[in-house]
């Protein structure tokens, strides 16, 4: 019989698949989908169209914008640990490293304050930041950390229940609503995975001051744990991944509606008022927050989505091998602003006020490139010595990546367009 060390690191890396979630989650009444409305795919146009869809071999074009962005007033910030995660506010970069969380100035890159991970919790490495208008809070694998935002003074730690063996915190599988933070919990707390019910929690926090209660949680079937994979939420409810499946709950932790399974991978909802969009295996479809129903599909895109100012953007399926595509959408309809070329795996988009950007690796390459939010051309392109590790982060009017790996790590700052 494995150990039960064996068994979470199993679930958590996705070794086994999962099935089965409480008997208290309905089935989704509302399977068949709304086909999605034909759009147009010509660049650009100001409003969402519902013309002809194109032929498959219709490709976006790689189109340079007429004035290009220069990468001026450029900043780095070197470390020798890994730079486990990043984000930022209007005002503040915020960076974990194996050692310590730091405040950045975002126009010069100077440290504000520095707090040691060890000074909040023991063999705490966050790789996961969130931040409000008072807190920054730290997420690892065993604790949550919240510290001030203006000092970096430790306020409140969340520790997982159970051992290390037997507890993991879901770094992804985190949101804050309003004031409160949810965070997904794997925990096996019984003396056998074969022979007991294990179960993931989802806990909901007081964001000011830690106080922490059982949401809900997710009952195994079949000896396979339901692993909480990510969250997002707004006043409608929270949407959660959990084993292939998306399950939206209420404000009581109850179930009020689940899809069926995706046929591959684990849907990443992203929210915006009244539609949850989220991959479903091969496509990407728009949910009904409140009921469930689906509004609209589409095939051709694929990953995680983000949502700003009442728009979507979301990368597409390879055209040809090797090459993709940006796409500008409307989350209501479904129908398209405009489609972007791009080379290699991409980020996540992330927008800003006059820009899209993205994160791009190829075999030969990595780079940033920015594009243009109402057109789609591109507006420059930004290349690195080493593969880009997360999407950029988007604040106080600067684009932010790091690249790197475990043993030299670099945080890159750049004006933004």
């Amino acid at each position: 019989m494995p150990s039960r060390r064996a068994v979470l690191s199993s679930l958590v890396a996705s070794i086994v698949p999962f099935a089965g979630c409480g008997s208290n989650q309905p089935t989704d009444p509302h399977e068949t989908p709304d086909a999605r409305p034909t759009t147009t795919r010509s660049l650009p146009s100001e409003s969402p169209t519902t013309t002809n869809t194109p032929t498959p071999e219709e490709t976006p074009q790689d189109i340079q914008c007429d004035t290009q962005w220069e990468q001026a007033d450029v900043w780095r910030f070197d470390t020798t640990s890994e730079l486990a995660a990043a984000t930022t506010d209007a005002n503040t970069i915020y960076v974990a490293t194996e050692r310590e969380i730091l405040s950045l100035d975002p126009a010069s890159g100077e440290q504000r304050w520095r707090t040691s991970n060890d000074a909040l919790a023991e063999r705490f490495t966050p790789s996961r930041l969130l931040t409000t208008d008072q807190w920054v809070v730290g997420i690892g694998t065993r604790y949550i950390a919240a510290l001030d935002r203006a000092t970096g003074k430790r306020d409140w730690v969340f520790e997982a229940p159970g051992t290390e063996e037997t507890a993991s915190i879901m770094q992804e599988a985190a949101t804050i609503v309003g004031k409160t933070l949810y965070v997904g919990v794997v925990n096996i707390d019984t003396p056998s995975f074969e022979a007991d019910e294990p179960y993931s929690r989802l806990y909901s926090f007081d964001i000011d001051t830690g106080a922490a209660q059982l949401f809900t949680r997710f009952t195994a079937d079949d000896s396979r744990l339901p692993v909480p994979r990510y969250l997002d939420g707004n006043r409608d409810g929270v949407f959660c991944s959990v084993d292939r499946q998306l399950i939206a709950l209420s404000d009581d932790g109850s179930t009020r509606w689940q899809t069926g399974r995706a046929t591959r991978g684990y849907p990443a909802p992203s929210v915006l008022d009244e539609r949850v969009l989220a991959s479903m295996g091969e496509k990407l479809v728009a949910f009904d927050t409140k009921t469930g129903a689906r509004v609209w599909q589409d095939e051709e895109l694929r990953g995680r989505v983000t949502l700003a100012d009442g728009v979507g953007y979301a990368t597409s399926r390879t055209i040809p091998e090797g090459d993709g595509q940006l796409t500008s959408f409307d989350p209501k309809s479904g129908a398209y602003y405009w489609e972007a070329r791009t080379r290699g795996r991409s980020s996540t988009p992330i927008a800003s006020d006059e820009c899209v950007f993205l994160a791009v690796t190829s075999d030969d390459d990595a780079y940033l490139t920015a594009f243009d939010i109402e057109r789609g051309c591109r507006l420059g392109r930004f290349s690195f010595d080493s593969g880009v590790v997360n999407a950029p982060l988007v604040g106080s009017d600067r684009v932010t990546i790091r690249t790197g790996n475990r043993q030299v790590s670099t945080l890159w700052s750049f004006a933004a367009p």
